[in-house]
């Protein structure tokens, strides 16, 4: 493919993200998920449409409750195919807890979302993006301290200038990120993260053979049927690889 490689597009962009943890392989995993949407993307003006015609002011979370009621069904579906149909894109990051340091401690879940923020390329409509710029960065709110929160933002924009080494890839570095918490219950883009990192931990749990809900199960199916060339959520037999970390990124456009 010919790609084209700018750092324009995803200049000014606001990024969304959330978090869960599960069990795998006998271990505890931790997954941070974010939604990247450029200064263009009427994504948060389309959620709030959905939320109107569905008579629907309910905060969203995906792995709370085993059965969703038909609407709840209805609005998350339609938040998903409004998210495939935008130019936003959606990264995610999963880690084996044992092998990633405390992913509980401030230091180390500013490492991991530095890696995540600045994996190095963004693919849309044939162009590879490599910078983001003067991000705006709106984590779900958090347990810790001010005093922590003030130190995850001072160690994540380190991160975040100088970009990342590790064994496997180098970072690009993001200029001036400004970084807040935020309630969930505020932005319907936190929201959607939730979603949609619960159905990529059901991938994990159907490995696992545990029971999943019909309901989010036939959210998964829908939503997994937007990217005709997976089969699944999980990027690797870690087994088999040795792989500590799987880093996914949708770019709807190009479904996959």
């Amino acid at each position: 493919m010919n790609a084209k490689i700018t750092n324009l597009h995803f200049q000014l962009c606001k990024i969304f993200l959330d978090e869960t943890t599960f069990n795998y392989e006998n271990m505890k995993h931790f997954m941070l998920g974010a939604i990247l949407l450029p200064i263009d993307c009427d994504l948060p003006l389309k959620l709030g449409q959905i939320r109107k015609k569905f008579n629907f002011f309910h905060t969203l979370h995906f792995s709370k409750g085993k059965k969703f009621s038909e609407k709840k069904q209805k609005v998350m579906n339609e938040f998903l195919r409004n998210f495939t149909e935008s130019n936003a894109c959606f990264r995610a990051i999963v880690v084996n807890k044992d092998t990633w340091e405390r992913t509980d401690n401030y230091k180390s879940q500013a490492k991991l979302t530095g890696l995540l923020l600045s994996y190095p390329w963004i693919l849309y409509e044939g162009k590879i993006y490599n910078r983001l710029s003067r991000a705006r960065i709106i984590f779900d709110r958090k347990s810790w301290n001010l005093k922590q929160q003030n130190e995850f933002q001072k160690q994540l924009n380190r991160i975040l200038k100088k970009g990342i080494k590790t064994d496997s890839l180098s970072t690009y570095p993001i200029e001036d990120a400004s970084i807040v918490f935020a309630d969930k219950r505020i932005f319907d883009e936190l929201q959607l993260v939730d979603i949609i990192i619960g159905i990529i931990r059901i991938s994990y749990l159907m490995k696992e053979k545990i029971s999943i809900s019909p309901t989010k199960k036939k959210i998964y199916d829908r939503f997994l049927g937007h990217f005709p060339k997976l089969k699944t959520f999980i990027k690797a037999d870690r087994r088999k690889t040795n792989q500590k970390l799987d880093v996914w990124h949708f770019s709807p456009k190009e479904k996959g």
